[in-house]
């Protein structure tokens, strides 16, 4: 393939996964305001109201289906620039350090995970999740088999120290 042909064919392909990774994040904002509350809140330091999500989700949406699609390409690769630029200079200490292991001390090697809190949404396992709870004490039952008998009697308690 020829230099003038291999140009646009990957300008094309950087425009179409581009667009993608936009319309996945524009669905979330869509779908899931609360999660697009915490992520604003954590890597930009704002309070992003409901329907603030519903209003970028939609802008996004556009941006990215026009990035996609190829429509005003002068402003929708401007925009897109903008908005993947902007999530990348906010979130620079994850791209560097995912794992958070320079801030924590650890020589962990790849795959290996600790309690932070910070891995969930790049899980390479796919093994970490997040339930939030408020602090409180949970008692638990314990199954005893005596023979061929069935009881169950009052466990330890445990202590959530702090809502998490």
């Amino acid at each position: 393939m020829s230099p003038e042909k291999r140009i646009p064919a990957a300008l094309l392909i950087l425009r179409f996964f581009l667009a993608i990774f936009l319309l996945q994040w524009s669905i979330e904002k869509l779908f899931l305001p609360d999660a697009a509350a915490r992520i604003a809140r954590s890597f930009y330091g704002v309070t992003l109201p409901v329907e603030a999500s519903y209003a970028l989700g939609i802008a996004e949406l556009i941006v990215s289906l026009a990035l996609l699609l190829g429509f005003y390409r002068t402003v929708s690769y401007g925009l897109s620039l903008l908005i993947h630029t902007v999530t990348v200079v906010v979130s620079w200490r994850q791209l560097f350090d995912p794992w958070g292991l320079a801030k924590i001390g650890s020589h962990l090697w790849l795959f290996d995970c600790i309690s932070c809190d910070k891995c969930v949404p790049v899980c390479p396992n796919d093994a970490n999740f997040v339930y939030e709870t408020r602090a409180r004490e949970v008692a638990e039952d314990e199954l005893r088999f005596s023979g061929t008998a069935l009881s169950v009697a009052r466990g330890p308690r445990h202590a959530v120290a702090r809502a998490h």
